[in-house]
């Protein structure tokens, strides 16, 4: 696997977004950054990749489309602690009824729901470290999000990418609605790699079946157990199946060399 590394675009985008903070507060003054993308990544992070999913819901609900595409490297910004962190910016649109509905903007006869939200590096995990939530079929934002020092996404560390890893992520969650006040709450959540090496088949909407290979299964839960998730993700493509209050199944995607 090819080493993690600081971007270069880090000098780019300030010297302080590079490393710890100055008055040492990160975790083991890790260093953050962001991924150079290898064929191994479990994520691949680069500016116009994008992932498209078909969302199951569990109740009696029609199936929706959820889109999420990498716009952007910049700084994480916001009032956090990962402020001056590098961050690829996500923009994710959901509860889409076709594809081509999230390619436009929201009004009220496109009601999508737009979340923007900024993840980089930690060593070999990839966390969120802000994000804003839109009220749906508009741009009006309604809610600010950010976690210290980070919410994980993935952990691709050889120790956590192993049948039966079972660790513990812990972190501040901060949220901010919009002209409300801001509150806080420490979360602790649990994960475990279930299995590796998994294949996962899915059929698209009156496509042909895909198979994704070389996958490796992961679960976590909260702390108030109102959450439990199994993802699937795909070495050289990113998550390719989720399970959990809705299932989301990968039928398209932008995947860069």
């Amino acid at each position: 696997m090819q080493h993690w590394t600081r971007f270069a675009l880090c000098v780019a985008i300030g010297a302080a977004g590079c490393g710890g903070s100055s008055d040492g507060s990160d975790a083991n003054n890790a260093v953050y950054g962001v991924e150079l993308p290898t064929t191994e990544s479990l994520y691949p992070e680069k500016v116009g990749n994008s992932w498209t999913y078909l969302v199951t819901p569990l109740a009696v609900e029609l199936p929706s489309y959820k889109v999420v595409t990498i716009e952007a490297l910049e700084t994480a910004g916001g009032m956090g602690a990962s402020a001056a962190r590098p961050a690829f910016r996500h923009r994710t649109c959901k509860s889409a009824p076709s594809v081509e509905a999230c390619k436009m903007p929201p009004s009220a006869t496109n009601r999508i729901d737009l979340t923007i939200g900024w993840l980089g590096m930690t060593d070999k995990v990839l966390g969120n470290y802000r994000e804003q939530a839109f009220k749906k079929a508009t741009d009006v934002l309604t809610e600010e999000d950010w976690w210290e020092p980070y919410r994980l996404k993935i952990d691709m560390s050889p120790a956590h990418t192993v049948a039966g890893a079972k660790w513990v992520d812990s972190y501040k969650e901060f949220k901010h609605a919009t002209g409300g006040a801001i509150t806080s709450t420490t979360q602790n959540e649990e994960w475990e790699v279930v299995a590796v090496d998994q294949t996962v088949t899915i059929t698209p909407p009156g496509g042909a079946p895909k198979t994704y290979p070389n996958c490796i299964q992961v679960r976590h839960s909260n702390n108030s157990g109102s959450m439990d998730k199994t993802f699937w993700y795909a070495r050289g493509i990113g998550k390719v199946k989720e399970t959990g209050a809705q299932t989301e199944e990968l039928i398209d995607y932008i995947v860069q060399p």
